[in-house]
């Protein structure tokens, strides 16, 4: 019987090692394929860790809203954006709220980076775009040479949905940055 129970076990443990991880790559996959894209502006740069790999690094001009609110929301604080199209079909961010409850579709759960003079700065979850090893050096040279020139500009392509956010590509006049 003590057999039997140790090998219960085992396999019980085994197959959450295996949900837990499904789960989360279902999740990101299911944004990815039913998510509405947003183009996000980006300025990147190319950092690297050692046991996470190289990845393009994104700060997004779309990362402030100013709010009469603004005394209410706290560092670090979870905040729902609300996101929308803008008329030169870029992202902008058309609310902000401390519940998704006041969205109706398009939203993502971020985190207050500060509030300072009636603006709420907001850190999104999605700032690294990973990229293969060898092509990230690559990518990195080519962005900060295009967006030297004031007449280029980077995006992301981001998938959201129901508070979800996933990168889909980075792009540079058009161009994706995978492609280098």
């Amino acid at each position: 019987m003590n057999k039997s129970l140790l090998l219960l076990i085992f396999i019980f443990l085994a197959l959450i090692q295996i949900a837990v991880p499904g789960y989360l790559i279902f999740n990101k996959n299911q944004t990815i394929s039913q998510g509405t894209v947003f183009k996000f502006k980006t300025l990147p740069i190319d950092p690297a860790e050692p046991f996470v790999g190289r990845y393009v690094d994104l700060r997004f001009d779309q990362d402030t809203f100013s709010s009469l609110d603004a005394k209410y929301y706290r560092e670090d604080a979870d905040v729902y954006v609300e996101i929308t199209k803008g008329i030169d079909s870029f992202a902008i961010i058309k609310s902000i709220a401390l519940e998704p409850s006041d969205f109706k579709e398009h939203y993502i759960k971020a985190t207050v980076q500060y509030v300072s003079e009636g603006k709420v700065f907001i850190k999104y979850p999605f700032t690294r775009f990973y990229m293969e090893e060898s092509k990230a050096p690559k990518a990195d040279s080519y962005a900060n040479q295009m967006l030297l020139d004031t007449l280029n500009f980077g995006y992301a392509e981001v998938a959201i949905f129901k508070g979800d956010a996933v990168i889909k590509d980075v792009k540079i006049n058009d161009r994706t940055i995978k492609s280098l």
